[in-house]
This record gives C-alpha cells, structure tokens and sequence, in this order.
C-alpha cells in the first residue's frame, strides 16, 4: 500500500495553478452572462405584459449645497389704521440727546457733539446713524411715540435736551420701524437665547429698568460689510418737522466753494430743513410752543386740540431733496 501511493504521487502530473484559475474566471464569466441575459429576458417580458414600464434608477447619494448668504429681510408695505386715540401719535420724535450717558458704541466724536451740533450734522448729511442700543442686537435709531405734553416732561423732567427731529409714524414702520418690546427680565433672557437680532426690539422691564415713559420705537437696520452703522435716509423716515432749544438758531454754514449745482460761495440752510415746522422748547414755561416754519406754510405738521401732532392733508415736508441750497 505503501508503495502504491508513493508511486502514484510521483507519476502524477504537476498542478497548473494558473490553468485553474483561468477555468474559474471562465465560469465566473459564464455565470454572469447567464444572469445578466436572464435579466435582459426578465424585463423584457415584463414590458410586453405591461408589468414594467420603466426600470427605477438606482437612488444616488444628495450632494450638499454650497452655503447660501442669508437673504434680506423683505418688509411687507401695511398702512397703519389713522390715530385717534387721544394717547397716541402719528408722529415720532428722536431726541438727539437723553439725560444718560451714550453708550461705547457711539464714536467718541459724536458723543463729543452738542445735540444742537447732532442735529445739524444730521441736517446736513440728509441722514440719520443708528447704533447699537443698550438692549444689543443690531443698530437701530430710537424715537418716542409721546404727545406733547409726554415730550414737555421728557425735555422738563427727564432732562432730554430741546433738540429733535419728527417724523411720520407710517414712514417709520414702511422703513421697518414699529414700537420696542417690553419684557419681563426671563422673557428677555429668552428673547437673547433665541436670536441676539430679537434684542433689537426688546428692552428689559424690572424695578430696576423701567423705561416705559420713553414709550419707544426704534428702527433697527444691519452693520453694512464693513462693519460701520447704518445709516438711513431722512426721506425714508418721513422727515416733518423740528424741536429746537433756540429761536434764532438757523443751522446755516458758510460754503467757501459754493454748492453743487453751481451756486457761489455763501451761507446757506441744509435741503433737508426746507418747509419743516419747528417747535420751540419755551424755557420760562416749561413747555413746547409752534414756530414758524423755515420757509413754507403747507408745513405738514401742526399741534393738535388734544395737545398733540397731526398731520395735514397733502401736506409735503419730507426730508431728503436735493434742493438748493438758501442763503440767510
């Protein structure tokens, strides 16, 4: 037995390890032509019985999206109901000084200004800078929707200073504007949780923040890409009239090289105060008294019976035109 298996093993031709493996791809290849016609066949019987009509794709993975800019918010124009109620306005004051500190995001050369200088640099520039409030969030200009006799008490016992622009309330919320939220100290806390921007709008309420005297609106606008406040066109906020601390007081400069359309040199008012009324803060009554306008009647604001602003009917006094410049 021995030597049988011994002499098998010797006479046996030597295994070809790569004719093997030539065999096997031969009938792995067969295979596969086999399964691949028995598909073929399967869906073309399918089609002709009317059980297929179309072969699936086979499901790819999503290719992720670029990262998008964040759109601008689109404001939906609403005209706000007329006001009657006699505890409401349909105009807005922005003082250009409160009885506080500015905060640090006011630069240093416009915390150094008067307010009488404040407004005439706004005057002059046909805009108005917000910046950012105390609340945070984005820049926003401040105003206050109070009557006369609220404004008298704002100037008498707030220590607001008499210098003011006035604008229309439908203006202000067509720019985006509408009145500040004010929130219990964990509402607020909330509100900053959920969107820094939505403290913008909202100003704490607490026994040791109670600001609803002010009964305020503000205008919040974005930094623009290089980081600088906004500023907002006194056209766009409506621009009707002026609370002024001095009756002389004329907002005139003197241009060494005359204007832009080819006036001479000479002194003459800012476009943006042509045809606003003005209200004069009256020191020994404590109280705010109407003025003549700068130069037209059809003046676009006048105080009302009840103690407060109203506008007149086509009446035209916005701000922002490229006016020439008059002369004192």
């Amino acid at each position: 037995m021995t030597e049988l298996v011994a002499a098998s093993s010797v006479d046996a031709e030597p295994v070809d390890a790569a004719a093997q493996a030539g065999r096997r791809l031969t009938i792995m290849a067969r295979g596969a032509a086999y399964r691949q016609r028995s598909f073929h066949e399967a869906v073309l019987t399918s089609r002709r019985s009317g059980l297929m009509t179309q072969i699936p794709p086979l499901p790819l993975p999503p290719v992720p999206l670029p990262p998008q800019p964040a759109a601008a918010p689109t404001l939906i124009p609403a005209k706000l109901r007329p006001v009657e109620h006699p505890d409401l306005s349909p105009a807005l004051t922005h003082f250009c000084s409160r009885g506080r500190p500015l905060n640090s995001s006011v630069p240093p050369e416009i915390a150094a200004m008067s307010a009488q200088r404040r407004l005439e640099e706004i005057l002059w520039s046909g805009t108005i800078k917000a910046f950012v409030t105390y609340s945070q969030g984005d820049p926003a200009v401040c105003m206050t929707e109070t009557r006369k006799a609220g404004l008298d008490f704002l100037i008498r016992d707030r220590y607001y200073e008499p210098w003011a622009l006035i604008f229309q309330r439908q203006n202000v919320y067509d720019a985006g504007g509408g009145p500040v939220w004010y929130a219990r100290p964990e509402e607020y806390a909330t509100l900053g949780q959920m969107d820094p921007k939505l403290r913008s709008w909202a100003v704490r309420l607490d026994p040791g923040s109670d600001w609803l005297e002010e009964r305020e609106w503000r205008v919040p606008r974005p930094r623009d890409p290089f980081g600088e406040a906004p500023s907002i066109p006194l056209a766009e906020l409506g621009l009707v009239g002026l609370i002024v601390g001095d009756l002389s007081w004329k907002a005139g400069r003197y241009l060494a090289t005359g204007t832009s359309d080819g006036q001479p040199p000479g002194t003459y008012l800012p476009a943006a105060i042509q045809g606003l009324s003005r209200f004069l803060w009256n020191r020994p009554r404590d109280s705010l008294t109407s003025s003549a306008p700068s130069r037209r009647a059809d003046n676009g604001l006048t105080w009302d019976r009840r103690g407060g602003h109203t506008s007149r009917s086509g009446a035209d006094g916005r701000a922002g035109r490229r006016l020439p410049g008059h002369r004192r």
